[in-house]
């Protein structure tokens, strides 16, 4: 009977060592997906920035092509006044 009430004290120390690290477990899952939760809501804001800079590289880029089409036709109509 000593035998066996040190076996079942043996097994429920192993039982709660268990417990313990199956707690720790599931707080690192919880934590890993706060993280991912986090990573994938600033990749949404990076893209969403990414997106804006682009659409202002463009609208750059148009007023610079107006820019030189200006300046071209500034060249032209002054090349006309020469003699």
């Amino acid at each position: 009977i000593t035998n066996s009430v040190e076996d079942i004290n043996g097994i429920s120390s192993l039982t709660e060592n268990l417990e313990n690290i199956k707690t720790s477990i599931v707080e690192n899952v919880s934590d890993l997906s706060a993280i991912s939760e986090q990573n994938a809501a600033s990749t949404e804001e990076v893209s969403a920035s990414m997106e804006n800079i682009t659409v202002n590289m463009r609208v750059i880029n148009d007023n610079a092509d107006s820019m030189n089409n200006i300046a071209t036709d500034l060249v032209n109509s002054v090349g006309e006044f020469r003699f």
